[in-house]
């Protein structure tokens, strides 16, 4: 009897044991797997962060795009305004000078 005691002791103790290290092992993967979540999570935070970035400079490239076409354009207009403006002027001087 006495050895079957020393013998479930002896058990007891090796199985708690074993239990100790299996939770201390299982802790440990539960460490890793969160420290590669959170790597992950801030990959993606980066990721997202970098491609608002390039959005933002995307969109401020369009915006000049069109604030230099817009003033192109406007320029083009005065011009054109300019140019009928001369002619309206030559055909009022022509028609002045016809009248004298």
């Amino acid at each position: 009897r006495k050895d079957v005691r020393e013998f479930e002791t002896k058990q007891k103790k090796e199985s708690e044991k074993l239990e100790i290290q299996r939770e201390m092992e299982a802790t440990k993967v539960r460490d890793e797997i969160a420290q590669i979540r959170n790597a992950d999570d801030q990959r993606l935070m980066k990721e997202k962060y970098a491609s608002d970035q390039q959005v933002r400079k995307d969109v401020r490239e369009f915006e000049t795009k069109q604030k230099k076409e817009s003033e192109k354009l406007e320029i083009q207009r005065e011009m054109e305004a300019t140019k009928v403006r001369d002619e309206i002027a030559q055909i009022r001087n022509a028609d002045d000078q016809r009248l004298m």
